[in-house]
C-alpha cells in the first residue's frame, strides 16, 4: 500500500519514493484548485465527448494533452511547485562529469524538462487503462535494484498523477486484483471512505508514481 508524506517534506517524500516506487503527497492541491482545473479543460473535453470514433478508439476514454497550455493552475501552481521540482529533480537532474568539457563550468546540470501534461476522462461504461509501464515508451530497461538499492539516474521520467474526481473502487481506480494485497471480495464489503482511506489508488492517485516498478514494491509485505 502506498505511504503518505506531506509535500512540504520532499526529503522524506524522495525516500519513500526510493523504497517504494512512489508515494501519495498529502497537501498537495486543494478541492478548488482541482475544479479549477476541470474547468480549464471543460470545453475540449466537451468536444471530444461528442467524437464516436475518438472514444472508439480509446476505449471509452477521452484523452486532452493540451493541459499545460490550457491550465494555468496546472502549469504554474502544480509543475512549478518548488517541493515538486525538489523531488523530480532529485531523480532525473543530469550532471556531466568534469572530463566531458574541461572548458564548460564543472559539473554543469541540467533539470527536467516536462514531456506531456495530459487529462484523461472515462466515460461510463469506458474500459480502464490497462496495468502498464509508461518508460517503455523511451525502451528504458530497469535491471532489478533489489539487491544494490535504488540507483540514481535508473530513470528517464516520473509521473505526477492528480485525480479530478474523488476515487473509488467503483470508478476503477485500484490495483489489479494480482497486485493487492486484499482480494476483491474483501475490498468489496468496505465502504467507499475505507477504500480511500487505505489507498487503494493508482491511475488517479494524487502524488507521484515512479516508473521504477513500483508494482515490484506493492507487492511486497510491509507490516502495518
Amino acid at each position: 500500500m502506498a505511504r503518505r508524506v506531506p509535500l512540504d517534506r520532499p526529503e522524506e517524500a524522495i525516500q519513500v519514493v526510493k523504497e517504494d516506487g512512489g508515494v501519495i503527497l498529502t497537501g498537495f492541491t486543494s478541492a478548488g484548485q482541482v475544479d479549477k482545473v476541470n474547468q480549464d479543460i471543460e470545453e475540449i473535453m466537451t468536444r471530444r465527448k461528442s467524437d464516436e470514433a475518438f472514444k472508439a478508439i480509446y476505449n471509452g476514454r477521452i484523452y486532452c494533452g493540451h493541459l499545460y497550455g490550457l491550465s494555468e493552475t496546472a502549469r504554474e501552481e502544480w509543475a512549478l511547485d518548488p517541493n515538486i521540482q525538489l523531488i523530480v529533480n532529485h531523480f532525473l537532474r543530469t550532471v556531466n562529469p568534469p572530463e566531458v568539457d574541461k572548458n564548460s563550468m564543472r559539473a554543469r546540470s541540467t533539470n527536467a524538462i516536462l514531456s506531456q501534461a495530459n487529462s484523461i476522462l472515462t466515460l461510463p461504461g469506458g474500459a480502464g487503462q490497462a496495468l502498464h509501464r509508461d518508460d517503455s515508451i523511451w525502451q528504458k530497461v530497469h535491471p532489478s535494484q533489489e539487491e544494490s538499492g535504488y540507483c540514481l539516474g535508473s530513470d528517464l521520467g516520473i509521473a505526477l498523477l492528480v485525480p479530478g474526481v474523488q476515487t473509488t473502487r467503483a470508478n476503477g481506480a485500484t490495483l489489479a486484483n494480482e497486485f493487492a494485497w486484499w482480494t476483491e471480495e474483501e475490498v468489496q464489503k468496505w465502504s467507499v471512505d475505507a477504500q480511500r482511506l487505505a489507498g487503494y489508488v493508482t491511475d488517479k492517485m494524487l502524488g507521484i508514481c515512479d516508473d521504477g516498478d513500483p508494482i515490484d514494491a506493492l507487492r511486497r509485505h510491509r507490516p502495518a
